[in-house]
């Protein structure tokens, strides 16, 4: 294997014995605004499209489909991780990064079979339930800024 891939996700998960829950969007924002690029290169443009949930408004056809293969990308590649019992799964379709950080989104926002973020990761630590949850509902990013819900 090439030594610069050794690191990413796909190529250490399933080597890892521990007991470990992913969480993370399908349409991490991070990622895309600083992973994916145009091609041929439109840092302008680029910024301008995927600064934040609003600015996605004034992405071409061209950059939204770069963000939905992203998610198609990411997606296909937790297919390939073995199944694992002791592994859990919260991957949402927000577009944002850091909602690990921010309490109101472990709470309330967002939900996926009627589980917010925090009852999910309580079920899997706990061992009340096996979680393996992934939003197959939305194919476009969605607002999980809660100060923008209305």
């Amino acid at each position: 294997m090439d030594p610069g891939l050794c690191l990413f996700p796909e190529n250490v998960v399933d080597d890892i014995l521990t007991p470990m829950f992913l969480l993370n969007s399908d349409f991490d924002r991070y990622q895309i605004f600083y992973l994916v690029n145009p091609n041929p290169p439109d840092e302008a443009g680029w910024k301008n499209c995927t600064t934040n949930f609003d600015s996605l408004r004034n992405c071409t056809a061209n950059q939204i489909q770069l963000i939905m293969d992203f998610q198609t990308v990411f997606l296909k590649t937790l297919e390939g991780l073995d199944d694992n019992p002791t592994r859990g799964l919260f991957i949402n379709s927000c577009y944002i990064h850091d909602f690990i950080n921010t309490q109101s989104y472990w709470q309330g926002t967002p939900t996926l079979q009627n589980k917010t973020i925090q009852r999910a990761l309580g079920d899997w630590y706990f061992e009340r339930s096996t979680v393996q949850l992934i939003d197959t509902l939305n194919p476009y990013p969605i607002n999980c800024n809660k100060t923008q819900i209305t």
